[in-house]
């Protein structure tokens, strides 16, 4: 599916969109360490191994039921 977009809350309240595919890898947050919060569009089937890597500071994840796999 084209067109799906993580909505990030980064640490200020900046609001950021990141393009991503159906399987939701760690490349998709990539330069984005300051995230507090993230919400994952519907459409996106997978969560990868390590998607959240290196964000210290996130605190709220929303995962929507079109995920079937979350890591491996």
């Amino acid at each position: 599916m084209e067109g799906l977009e993580v909505v990030l809350t980064l640490a200020g309240g900046a609001i950021v969109r990141v393009k991503t595919g159906p399987i939701f890898t760690r490349e998709t947050l990539q330069g984005h360490s300051n995230i507090v919060a993230a919400v994952v569009p519907e459409g996106v089937t997978t969560i990868g191994d390590e998607a959240f890597y290196d964000c210290a500071s996130l605190t709220t994840v929303t995962i929507p039921t079109t995920v079937t796999t979350i890591g491996a």
